[in-house]
């Protein structure tokens, strides 16, 4: 180590004069210490990862770059960490949020899809997929002409272009028979998405068996 700043120094509990001259992992912050390997990949452009320091109750990234002499020649490394606790909490919190998402929507009764605005199914729950006899990963990326007969596709696809015009949810009654073969008359609303600026990304449907209705 050549020099740390100030802010580095604190981190890391010493003075300059304490990390001057001694090697770099002795008095690192990460989680495993890294070694001159590492550091290569670190400079080389490989994205690192966010690391959680517990002295500072923080979540850092690493970034590297080659210190070079006049002549350009690599003579050692500049190595920086930035505080990414905010984009790291909300991150942990979207991921709790869609972990929980997930658990809902497949394990619920209802028939559940999400569709983007190619047309082409990007999550079904379980029930959607024995509907059709299928599991879910077979399913993904497939369009509605690709699953249902030629009938049924027609009809879902005006639903769908219906939702989209009036740009709210568009809900209809459709019978539908099981890969297994029973059949159940669902309830189904088609609700069309669209980003903060108003472009569509996709259409989310779910439909509820009211056959004893």
């Amino acid at each position: 180590i050549l020099y740390m700043n100030e802010q580095w120094l604190e981190l890391v509990g010493k003075t300059l004069s304490e990390v001057e001259g001694k090697p770099y992992c002795d008095h690192c912050v990460f989680s495993d210490c890294m070694c001159a390997s590492s550091l290569e990949a670190l400079v080389s452009g490989e994205e690192s990862e966010v690391f959680y320091y517990p002295p500072s109750n923080k979540y850092y990234k690493a970034f590297g770059s080659h210190f070079k002499n006049k002549e350009g020649e690599s003579i050692g490394f500049i190595i920086t960490i930035n505080d990414v606790t905010d984009m790291a909490l909300a991150q942990k919190k979207t991921e709790e949020q869609r972990a929980i998402l997930d658990t809902v929507v497949m394990s619920s009764p209802d028939v559940i899809w999400y569709k983007d605005k190619n047309g082409n199914y990007l999550i079904v729950n379980p029930r959607f997929a024995a509907m059709l006899g299928r599991s879910p990963e077979e399913i993904k990326g497939s369009t509605v002409q690709q699953l249902f007969n030629r009938e049924q596709a027609f009809r879902f696809s005006q639903s769908d272009e219906r939702a989209l015009k009036t740009k709210s949810s568009w809900k209809d009654e459709s019978k539908i028979t099981f890969a297994d073969g029973h059949s159940e008359i669902l309830d189904i609303v088609r609700t069309p998405l669209f980003t903060s600026d108003g472009e569509l990304i996709g259409i989310l449907g779910v439909a509820r068996d009211v056959s004893s209705r």
